[in-house]
């Protein structure tokens, strides 16, 4: 049976923390910017059940 030891040597490189609100409105930014407009081509234009009538989304801003 083999004993593990816990280590309590300290590290002799830090690590750069990431700028985490800056990753958030970046992914926010590209959701705004081209996520939607991209799920919304998807289902555009939509018709009534007679198809005389449609809703169609030309720009999203």
């Amino acid at each position: 049976m083999r004993v593990v030891t816990p280590s309590s040597k300290r590290f002799s490189t830090v690590l750069e923390v990431p700028n985490l609100i800056e990753l958030q409105l970046n992914s926010y930014r590209w959701f705004l910017e081209e996520g939607l407009p991209e799920l919304f081509k998807t289902f555009s234009p939509i018709y009534d059940f007679t198809q005389s009538n449609f809703l169609e989304l030309v720009s999203f801003t």
